[in-house]
């Protein structure tokens, strides 16, 4: 049968054409099954066009058995519409769907070389984390190696410039009774005492102490003229007992002497 010229749609069968389609549609991709097992019965009518027990032989048969010549002819157009319809609404899920699975697949083959990127540098960095580690170690252990060195030489240098003060001291104490600072030979004195006293069984720390005696024995006759010399005022005085305390002369005789002036 010749197809006629298409027609515009009668008012009213656009959404029955488009359920009927839909309906297709569903049938084409398998979901009419999909929701007959939710809940929906199954058609079983051979000439429900839209069921999946539709048979084209019974259903030419009942419409050449109902229909007039006019109403096939309307429904040939009816139909040839909603084939070119289904067959439009097709072609376009099928560029919709290839479109989205290019660009899944794009984005796929993007991961994959980001992760294989990431992965090289990851690499990167684990091999210079190990050489930086190794590294390290290497310049700890050297340096583990000279701060022991400096600590020591740092020690000796100490010892050096304690040794230098004690060779020089005899020197300075004559220096400052000559410039009459008094308190500065007590200060010089007192702060190495202690360490002539510990070490005087030694020879060469044994002669520095005699000659320091002898130079303070020096010290405590010129502070002991100053404190008898009526011209020193009373701050002088006080200066010149505390420096011999310091010294270790006799508080007592001192306070006899301070009294009597």
């Amino acid at each position: 049968m010749a197809a006629a010229p298409d027609s515009p749609p009668p008012p009213g069968e656009d959404d029955g054409r488009r359920r009927k389609r839909h309906g297709m549609l569903k049938l084409y991709y398998g979901l009419q099954a999909e929701s007959g097992n939710k809940g929906t019965t199954a058609t079983t009518d051979p000439c429900d066009i839209n069921g999946a027990h539709f048979k084209p032989e019974v259903y030419l048969q009942r419409l050449m058995q109902e229909k007039s010549l006019n109403e096939l002819m309307d429904k040939e157009r009816d139909m040839v519409r909603q084939i070119r319809s289904l067959d439009s609404d097709m072609q376009t899920l099928v560029y919709e769907n290839y479109n989205k699975f290019i660009s899944a697949t794009d984005t796929i083959r993007k991961m994959k070389n980001d992760f294989k990127k990431m992965e090289d540098e990851m690499d990167r960095l684990a091999t210079n984390m190990e050489s930086i580690t190794e590294f390290s170690a290497r310049i700890s252990g050297t340096l583990q190696d000279r701060r022991q060195q400096i600590t020591k030489l740092s020690g000796v240098h100490m010892l050096l410039k304690k040794l230098q003060f004690l060779f020089e001291l005899p020197a300075r104490l004559k220096k400052c009774i000559e410039m009459q600072a008094y308190g500065q030979a007590v200060r010089y004195y007192t702060k190495a005492r202690t360490v002539l006293d510990q070490y005087q069984h030694m020879p060469s720390f044994h002669g520095i102490r005699e000659d320091c005696s002898v130079i303070v024995a020096e010290l405590c006759v010129k502070l002991r003229e100053q404190f008898k010399n009526k011209e020193s005022d009373a701050h002088q005085l006080a200066e010149c007992v505390d420096l011999l305390l310091q010294l270790k002369e006799p508080a007592d005789e001192l306070c006899d002497e301070f009294l009597l002036q």
